[in-house]
C-alpha cells in the first residue's frame, strides 16, 4: 500500500447521482465550496468524472479525495456535514461515499 510518513494513504470515493438538469450547478457549487473545504482540510482532489449519457446513470458525478491517515478522515465528517451537506442536497438525487486504499497490483500502492 502507498504510504505516507510511514502510514496508508486512504481515498474517499464518492457517486453523487445529480437530479436533471444540475450539472452546471453542482460543478459550480463544487468548485466554489467543496474543494476548496476539502483542500484546506488536507485532502487533495484525486479526480472527477462525471458520467456519459450512454450507460444509462446519468447524470452522475465520481469523486475520490486522497487521505492521509483515518485521523484525517475524523477531522473531514464535521467540516462536511455542516458547510458541503447544506448546499448539496439541492443539488443530488442520491449519494454514497466509500474509504478505499490501494491493493496489490495498484500503481498507487
Amino acid at each position: 500500500m502507498r504510504k505516507y510518513h510511514s502510514h496508508t494513504l486512504l481515498y474517499l470515493h464518492e457517486t453523487i447521482a445529480l437530479g436533471s438538469g444540475s450539472s452546471d450547478r453542482f460543478a459550480q457549487a463544487f468548485v466554489d465550496t467543496y474543494q476548496p473545504m476539502m483542500e484546506e482540510l488536507g485532502s487533495p482532489l484525486f479526480c472527477l468524472w462525471e458520467t456519459t449519457p450512454y450507460n444509462g446513470h446519468w447524470p452522475q458525478v465520481t469523486i475520490i479525495w486522497e487521505i492521509d491517515a483515518f485521523a484525517d478522515y475524523a477531522r473531514i465528517g464535521p467540516a462536511e456535514i455542516v458547510t458541503w451537506m447544506s448546499v448539496a442536497p439541492a443539488l443530488r438525487d442520491g449519494w454514497e461515499d466509500s474509504i478505499l486504499q490501494a491493493l496489490p497490483p495498484s500503481p498507487l500502492q
